[in-house]
């Protein structure tokens, strides 16, 4: 690595890092109130698990990473719905 490279990354920010879901050292999941709710649509709750894993992976985290409760049930009401009908957001 150069030396503007090493400097650069030398400022880094922690609070920045780690912060996507393809960084994510742990399994990326529904809370259980989250989950509880989505299982309760059977139809779309099988729908969803038959897709491929980066697919789950990305949806879970595009909800659970809402900054208000507000839009995380909004976007899990747009899953369900989606995945209830068979069809992939």
């Amino acid at each position: 690595m150069q030396a503007e490279g090493l400097q650069a990354y030398a400022k880094r920010s922690e609070k920045k890092s780690g912060v996507y879901s393809f960084e994510q050292r742990d399994e990326i999941k529904f809370d259980e109130a989250s989950e509880q709710q989505f299982q309760s649509n059977q139809i779309a709750w099988d729908f969803f698990n038959k897709q491929p894993e980066s697919y789950r992976k990305k949806l879970i985290w595009w909800i659970i990473s809402a900054k208000k409760e507000e839009t995380k049930l909004n976007r899990l009401s747009q899953l369900i719905a989606h995945s209830a009908d068979g069809k992939r957001m």
